[in-house]
């Protein structure tokens, strides 16, 4: 498909090889299209071929133009390749500033240079690439699921509508709770049940179901839970490094132990319960509900206590599901 308007006149007469040309797609296409009724064709009196009407061409063009951009993101494997890593590399220098900005408010008590060296590859890795990875998936599986669900209801309003005699003029429905769709016009229902639905479903959904879907929805979500408490863990660890003689290591339970045991720092492990805490909740705004002090101790407590040292996360082995 071509990106910019066909340059026609109104009421030129193009023949097949010269729609294709102006339009971008395989004759073989432009011709099931014309079948199905979504491009109209009229035919020449001499020889009986079929022509297309240059404003025909160029209405055609605008409602392709129109639903190609909207699903536009799950078209190309390569562009949105690009485009999701584009986006993981300014996540993560997003985070380094929020890391750096946090760092230089907190004073000269944690700002050791290899200290902060180590917690940018900690948060990079974790939140910058782990949870990035996971977000694309989870809408890629909110697209998905939106994509089934407009099959099931174009599929049951087309047969509705077929056993009234009477055509779709328009069609809006809520496949999630702040997902509407709304597609009018008899050739754009026509060119969305008949062309983009289709070309999803065979490309990417073949192996899916809508169970299968929520269920992998629902797995993504506790992952990337488990990848903020893993956060949190490799972050007390790199205080245990750099600032060590504070913490014991239960060999166990496998775990670190927040119980003070320097005498000397009676509020070392709130104080930096309290420092991750705030850390995070600059990074992640759900975090940032928890205002009194015990609150964030016990928040960061309940975290640590539910990852072992040894806990690796299990990323999806292709986070993007509308990528080969």
């Amino acid at each position: 498909m071509v990106n910019e308007e066909p340059k026609v006149a109104d009421y030129g007469r193009y023949s097949i090889d010269e729609t294709c040309k102006l339009l971008g797609i395989h004759r073989n296409t432009l011709l099931r299209w014309s079948k199905a009724g979504i491009i109209r064709f009229g035919i020449r009196r001499g020889t009986m071929r079929k022509f297309y009407l240059g404003r025909e061409i160029l209405h055609f063009n605008t409602l392709l133009s129109e639903l190609f951009d909207r699903y536009r993101s799950l078209m190309f494997s390569v562009e949105r390749e690009d485009r999701i890593t584009s986006d993981v590399g300014e996540e993560k220098l997003s985070l380094m500033r929020i890391v750096d900005e946090y760092v230089g408010r907190s004073g000269n008590v944690y700002n050791h240079p290899s200290f902060v060296h180590s917690l940018h590859k900690v948060v990079a890795k974790y939140l910058g690439e782990y949870v990035s990875a996971l977000d694309t998936r989870a809408g890629d599986l909110a697209d998905a699921i939106a994509i089934l669900k407009a099959r099931e209801y174009m599929a049951q309003t087309r047969d509705q509508a077929h056993k009234a005699n009477h055509y779709i003029q328009s069609v809006s429905f809520t496949p999630s709770d702040d997902v509407t769709i709304k597609i009018k016009g008899e050739r754009a229902l026509e060119l969305l049940g008949e062309v983009f639905i289709p070309y999803y479903c065979d490309r990417f959904l073949n192996n899916f179901d809508m169970s299968t879907l929520e269920a992998e929805q629902k797995k993504c979500a506790k992952l990337k839970n488990k990848v903020y408490h893993k956060t949190i863990y490799e972050i007390y660890k790199l205080f245990i490094k750099y600032y060590n003689n504070k913490f014991s290591y239960n060999l166990d339970s496998n775990r670190y132990q927040l119980d003070e045991r320097d005498g000397k720092s009676p509020g070392l492990v709130s104080e930096i319960s309290v420092w991750i805490h705030d850390l995070m909740a600059e990074i992640h705004g759900d975090f940032d509900k928890y205002k009194g002090r015990k609150d964030k101790v016990d928040f960061i407590k309940t975290r640590m206590e539910s990852v072992t040292s040894d806990l690796e996360i299990d990323l999806p082995r292709v986070w993007s599901l509308f990528l080969y």
